[in-house]
């Protein structure tokens, strides 16, 4: 066993992605002489998994109960608690790596760290209005969250006993474990009521909601100022709304959607306008 770990999870319908992008890219990229590789497996056939052995891989069977994205921390904490990682980076299978990002793994190795999104989804009030959480609960997070920046916990930097704690919370708090969105605004409570340290977002680069934009070179993302991004992360539920075509790692991946990306620009600038305004007026005080 290796003193770090990265985690992520994956079923047979996205196996191909995983192993062909996600894991290649990391490889190629990232300096994993100290860090194991665990994969949560959801459904995975034996000769996927055999495969992924084979290449030095952790595989941790899970049962498929739930949402992925909330019943990940139930499994990760059945994994981890009785393994003695120093640090882990629990991350979404949707992204690649450009560059190394193993630093993460030697600096500021006692805090949380993550990144926020300049432009979020009105999750919270999605959530919210479900009801997902007692009153009292719902009425603590609103306070703390209402004026904060979303953090996107599609990737987490984090100490052990921290990262542990996240999942315990996580696994007791939100009961209905097949709900969409409770884990992002639940996560976000937590880390904002601790305290974590606030990552550029060249290491969660979204780009359905980052707001300056983005150039690709021969199928390597670059941000505005021409360096390249280290982890480009996919996010979203459709299509429709990506601003990239054929999303993946090599030069054969990565086509901009033009209009796609240009009418991205245009609503994130009115939103930081409007936002910029009702802060004015002070409705976010």
């Amino acid at each position: 066993m290796k003193k770090n770990l990265i985690i992520t999870a994956s079923d047979s319908k996205y196996y191909d992605f995983v192993k062909n992008i996600w894991l290649k890219s990391l490889k190629d990229n990232v300096n994993l002489k100290d860090i194991d590789i665990l994969i949560l497996d959801y459904g995975f056939t034996e000769e996927q998994r055999q495969d992924l052995i084979k290449q030095g891989i952790k595989i941790y069977s899970c049962k498929k109960d739930g949402a992925v994205v909330i019943i990940r921390y139930r499994d990760c904490y059945s994994y981890l608690k009785d393994k003695k990682y120093k640090t882990l980076l629990a991350c979404d299978s949707d992204l690649i790596f450009q560059d190394d990002i193993s630093e993460l793994f030697k600096r500021d190795i006692d805090q949380i760290k993550t990144v926020c999104e300049d432009i979020a989804p009105p999750m919270n009030e999605f959530v919210f209005s479900n009801k997902v959480f007692s009153n009292e609960l719902t009425k603590e997070m609103r306070q703390i969250l209402k004026a904060e920046k979303m953090v996107n916990g599609c990737m987490i930097v984090a100490p052990r006993e921290k990262f542990l704690q996240i999942c315990q919370s996580m696994n007791n708090l939100i009961q209905n474990k097949s709900l969409f969105g409770p884990d992002q605004t639940l996560l976000n409570y937590l880390l904002y009521k601790q305290g974590f340290l606030k990552l550029d977002k060249t290491y969660n680069f979204v780009l359905t909601t980052v707001y300056e934009g983005f150039n690709i070179e021969n199928g390597v993302f670059y941000d505005i100022a021409g360096k390249k991004i280290k982890i480009v992360h996919n996010a979203g539920g459709s299509n429709i709304f990506r601003p990239v075509d054929n999303f993946g790692y090599g030069p054969e991946y990565n086509k901009k959607r033009f209009i796609t990306y240009h009418l991205l620009r245009i609503f994130y600038r009115m939103n930081f306008l409007t936002n910029l305004f009702l802060r004015t007026l002070g409705f976010f005080k």
